[in-house]
Parts: C-alpha cells; structure tokens; sequence
C-alpha cells in the first residue's frame, strides 16, 4: 500500500504546483514619466513610470498624492477575471509626514469602474501609523517607511457566499479574513493602486489564477475495482474517480492555494480506510528578486 501512496503523490503534486497569470507588468517595456500600457488614472493625475526605484530591473510605476491636501492619485487596470484570483505586487512607501484626511501611504483596492469615484472596496493599506492594514482594518504588522514589500492577495468567495482574503507579506502568511458579501461583489473588475498621500511606488504587479488541472492515480497490484479512490478537499467538494482498465483513477479539480488536499483509498470488500495523506499546500509565494 506505500508504494500506491507514493506514486499517486508524485502525480498530484507535479500538476498542484502549475502556475498561470492572467496578467503581469513589471513597467519595464512602458516609457518613462507616461501612464504605463493598459492603466487608467484617476483623481490627482501625479502617476508615472519612474526609473529612482525598482523592486527588479530598472523601472516601476510611482504614484503621488498631495501631502497636506486630499487628492490621492488613483490609477486602474482590468483584473480580466472574476473571483477566485491572487493579487500580487511589491509595495515601497516614501517618508514625508502625512497629515491630510486620508493618510494612507499605498492603497489596494477593488473597484468596479475605473475611478475613485466608482464603489469599491479595500484590500490592504500601509498607514502614516505605520501598519499594514486588511479591508477591515485587521492589523497584519507594522512596516518600515522606504523599503519594498512583497504583497500576495488570495481573494475568493467562500461556501457561504460571504468574501474571504487571505494575506501574506514577504512569504509569510498573516491570516485569512472572512466579510459578508458586498452587494456589488460580482461587478468587481479592476484594480486599483493608490497613494494617498505622499508617494508610493508598485512594481511586478499581477493577477493569477486559482488554476483547473488534471492528474491519475496508478494503483498497482491489487484490483482497481476494488478500490474507491477520493480527492478530498478541506470544507469543500469530494471527488471520486472511476478507474480505467489499467488502474488508472482520472480527476480534474481545482487547484486552490487555501486549501490542503487528501487522497484517501478505500477498498470495497473490507470498508478499510487507510489514513489520509497529505499533499503539499500551494501557496501564493513571492518570486525572486531584490528591491533597491
């Protein structure tokens, strides 16, 4: 029974570990002090690619709003997808003193027009107090002004159709936050990044997929009728597979960073239930990469 575990491993986590982005910018290619390809600004038009600070190569996109005042520069992109998706970006604040009547640094929202005028809801903001802050104002730690973070969103809906978001700042994970549904929750379609006030800069920025794959189980040595093989998620859907006349059980899933999966074996005859084993979790991990 090992060596069954030990091969149907192998093939989930080979098809578990794919990754897929809708969409990826690193402002590399963009001209400098222009709008970058395919964003939309918005309030204080002060938004442009700049190459005095970059997460990986030599450009990323700054964003200023005015310091003192209440005109935060918003900038906008199509997400090209509806929920469940990964944000993910690196983040980098200036140092002014703020003071305005919205003092956040950097913002993240989602919106469902491009304009801040259009409704919308946050994602995560770096405060003048600073602290990295949920939709909901969860505190997810303190951050240093001047210096790059890397920033990944899973946003999803939940089985009760209530929104969770789940955070992690520099690999690691600082927790999974559950709202209730917003009533405009299936009309989000873009991003927004902001800066408040004083400036802020965004690099690498994209949206990836929660991804359908496709894998088999080879069970040897014994007789595959035998056997009920399950894909199990947890607080989600089972599937079980059917076997070919080779052995091989077929499924097709979804791939989901929160959540952990099993293959639990059963043999007919006897009802015995071999204890379940664990997959690798996938999670939205940072690229490499060196911020300066």
């Amino acid at each position: 029974m090992k060596r069954l575990w030990i091969v149907g491993l192998a093939v989930v986590l080979c098809s578990m570990m794919a990754q897929a982005q809708e969409w990826f910018q690193d402002f590399e290619s963009d001209p400098l002090y222009q709008l970058p390809a395919q964003w939309f600004r918005s309030g204080n038009e002060d938004s442009y690619v700049s190459a005095d600070q970059s997460w990986s190569g030599a450009q990323s996109f700054r964003l200023h709003g005015s310091v003192g005042g209440c005109w935060g520069a918003h900038v906008h992109r199509l997400l090209g997808r509806k929920l469940p998706y990964v944000i993910r970006m690196k983040v980098r604040t200036g140092a002014e003193r703020l003071y305005s009547c919205h003092p956040d640094y950097a913002r993240v929202q989602l919106r469902v027009g491009p304009s801040w005028r259009e409704r919308g809801l946050a994602v995560i903001h770096f405060t003048d107090g600073k602290r990295i802050l949920t939709r909901g104002n969860h505190d997810l730690g303190s951050f240093e002004l001047e210096r790059w973070y890397d920033v990944a969103v899973l946003c999803e809906e939940t089985a009760d159709d209530k929104m969770a978001m789940s955070y992690w700042i520099d690999a690691d994970f600082r927790g999974t936050f559950e709202f209730n549904r917003w009533e405009l929750q299936d009309q989000i379609a873009w991003l927004c990044l902001v800066a408040e006030e004083g400036t802020a800069w965004y690099d690498d920025v994209s949206i990836e997929s929660i991804y359908d794959v496709e894998g088999s189980i080879k069970i040897r040595d014994t007789d595959p009728e035998e056997l009920v093989v399950t894909l199990v998620q947890r607080r989600a859907r089972r599937q079980h597979t059917v076997p070919d006349k080779d052995g091989d059980y077929a499924f097709e899933t979804l791939v989901h960073p929160s959540k952990r999966y099993w293959i639990v074996i059963n043999k007919k005859s006897q009802g015995l239930r071999p204890p379940r084993r664990r997959l690798r979790k996938p999670h939205p991990m940072p690229s490499p990469g060196h911020g300066k």
